[in-house]
């Protein structure tokens, strides 16, 4: 994962994907999205001010922005230092003028991660995929900083297995999926391979019907299934997993960021369309973290 166009495709497969997410984010009909922008093919403002009042298009969801926290610690402590991040974390978290979903509240007052399954927490992965050569060490950064705010075996399980993924690019895309599911005895027992096996299942049919038929919310149980099933229908064409999974709707975010990731791994920073990465606010941010890493 040296290759500069690799790299960038990681971070920005993930990046574009959660800011294209944010137009409809949490909205859960998906007439109302086809209704108001259609295929979603272009970066939005949010359609309603419910979740996501102070943002604008090209601006992030509280997943993004969390991920980009995470990607300039990388960059300014000059490796993963996770006590840094956390504090850096609650610093930011305490005066966010963006979503705060439950885990992040109850993290806050807590100060010590919730108890929450959601998907999401593993999102934050693509940052740290930038730093780590080594899959095993990277599936152990992962999942320990995925239980900074989500303390559930399932999600640490997903940050393991997204982390391991990302080192079987070559391979056919369900060839990928097996090989990374025989290199852990998971802590989910078999979850998460359940899950894994079961999206990849639906490869070919129509995305709305599936991630509609598994479940839209953020809960890593139900949103595993539809995130398998982006990669399994789309493994070579970034831009149409990403248009598919937010029309799709509810949590498309964090589906959107650990799908994206592994495609834009795949096929490249090249394979995501620049109306996307031309749009976004932190493009510059994101550019100067990713050479700051890449020098380390």
């Amino acid at each position: 994962m040296k290759h500069h166009d690799t790299r960038k495709g990681i971070i920005y497969g993930a990046l574009a994907a959660d800011s294209l997410s944010l137009g409809s984010h949490w909205i859960y009909n998906v007439d109302a999205i086809a209704k108001r922008i259609g295929r979603p093919s272009d970066l939005n403002d949010p359609l309603v001010k419910t979740f996501h009042p102070n943002r604008k298009r090209g601006e992030f969801t509280h997943y993004g922005d969390q991920t980009l926290w995470l990607l300039e610690s990388i960059a300014d402590k000059g490796g993963y230092d996770q006590e840094a991040f956390f504090q850096l974390w609650k610093e930011k978290m305490a005066i966010y003028d963006g979503y705060m979903d439950h885990a992040s509240k109850d993290t806050l007052s807590a100060g010590k991660a919730s108890s929450m399954d959601d998907l999401g927490g593993a999102g934050r992965t693509a940052a740290l995929a930038l730093l780590f050569a080594d899959p095993v060490a990277l599936a152990n950064a992962a999942a320990s900083q995925a239980s900074l705010t989500h303390d559930h075996p399932l999600v640490r399980d997903v940050a393991r297995f997204f982390s391991r993924l990302l080192f079987h690019g070559d391979e056919p895309m369900k060839e990928a999926l097996w090989a990374t599911l025989e290199e852990e005895v998971w802590e989910s027992g078999d979850l998460l391979p359940s899950q894994v096996k079961a999206g990849a299942e639906t490869a070919g049919e129509e995305t709305i019907a599936v991630i509609g038929r598994f479940g839209q919310m953020c809960s890593a149980e139900r949103a595993l299934p539809g995130t398998i099933h982006l990669l399994v229908s789309y493994p070579d064409n970034y831009e149409k997993a990403m248009i598919s999974n937010v029309a799709a709707g509810g949590d498309s975010a964090a589906r959107g960021l650990l799908a994206g990731m592994i495609l834009g791994a795949r096929s490249g920073f090249s394979s995501i369309p620049v109306r996307w990465t031309g749009a976004l606010a932190a493009a510059d941010r994101i550019d100067d973290a990713v050479d700051r890493i890449a020098s380390l």
